[in-house]
């Protein structure tokens, strides 16, 4: 319910966000008084991206507890394993981005993470599928973009995006996670509208969860987290909004 709650929550300020910029745009336009804020143009960026390639998809799994309940064995690994040796994987992120001051960015990303054939415990409770573990990432990003040649048509787009995630109950449940996404961006627009981009990027994934077996009459700790880096390619397309300065 917590998860329906937070994207519900972030889906809404996605809307509240769009709401106020161009509020914000519209007074900065039609304003008649003599001292007024000076806002850039604003441009509306959305970008769909595919991974191509992903060198490393390392998960470090920590956990000491009960892994079945209805054969209950205590369990204390503590594995460092990079799953793209034996997995194949799926990376999908949709991004909404916005300026008005400079060109700072800021807006909302989603993203789609998928290891294919992989549960490293099929008995918890799945996403959507019961063979493949899925993650949905979902944050607020923020970036600058250098603009290049004479059209300034070339970006570049270092950019920073902190949020969470719903996934399979093994990385989501009771306890505390976090995710954090790195990414920098070449993107070259035709005609500053429609374009094409290269996208590197980090993902950083954690859940940490405490508790007590009174069957064991212990306490249990699991941490898992993922340390992810991706290359993809996408399209995307700017709305432009020019204001009177």
């Amino acid at each position: 319910m917590f998860g329906i709650f937070y994207f519900y929550t972030m889906n809404k300020c996605t809307t509240l966000l769009l709401f106020l910029i161009l509020a914000l745009a519209v007074n900065a336009k039609d304003s008649t008084a003599t001292k007024r804020i000076i806002f850039d143009d604003v441009h509306i960026l959305f970008d769909f991206n595919y991974g191509v390639f992903a060198p490393t998809i390392s998960q470090h799994d920590i956990f000491q507890g009960v892994l079945n309940e209805n054969n209950p064995t205590w369990t204390d690994r503590n594995n460092v394993l990079n799953l793209k040796k034996d997995y194949k994987t799926s990376n999908v992120n949709l991004n909404m981005q916005v300026n008005f001051i400079d060109n700072w960015y800021t807006g909302m990303h989603y993203q789609f993470f998928t290891i294919k054939d992989y549960k490293i415990n099929p008995d918890d409770g799945n996403l959507l599928s019961q063979n493949n573990a899925m993650f949905f990432m979902l944050g607020f990003k923020n970036g600058y973009v250098f603009r290049f040649l004479k059209n300034k048509n070339l970006h570049i787009h270092p950019s920073f995006t902190i949020g969470s995630y719903t996934a399979d109950d093994y990385y989501d449940n009771i306890g505390k996670k976090i995710y954090f996404n790195f990414q920098n961006t070449i993107r070259y627009l035709i005609k500053n509208k429609f374009g094409f981009q290269l996208n590197t990027q980090y993902d950083y994934l954690r859940y940490k969860e405490k508790g007590f077996s009174e069957q064991f009459n212990q306490s249990t700790y699991k941490k898992v987290s993922f340390n992810n880096f991706h290359l993809s390619v996408g399209f995307v397309y700017q709305i432009n909004i020019l204001l009177d300065k």
